[in-house]
């Protein structure tokens, strides 16, 4: 199945300008989370995703 063109293009602007995953970061309501399921080694939660489990983000511990 050929890739959307605006997916390519999404991933070309954020690879070429760390700004726009910034953007896109700040206007999630809910948090990012990425987990690369071929090596589920490799994971990342945005800070909002931390605080939305109950989390101090910065500690990566419950909050009280």
């Amino acid at each position: 199945m050929k890739e959307s063109y605006l997916k390519t293009e999404l991933y070309n602007l954020v690879n070429n300008d760390t700004s726009i995953f910034e953007f896109i970061q700040s206007g999630s309501l809910d948090g990012i989370w990425y987990w690369d399921l071929e090596n589920p080694e490799n994971e990342w939660m945005s800070s909002k995703f931390w605080e939305i489990l109950g989390y101090n983000p910065d500690k990566k511990t419950p909050c009280k």
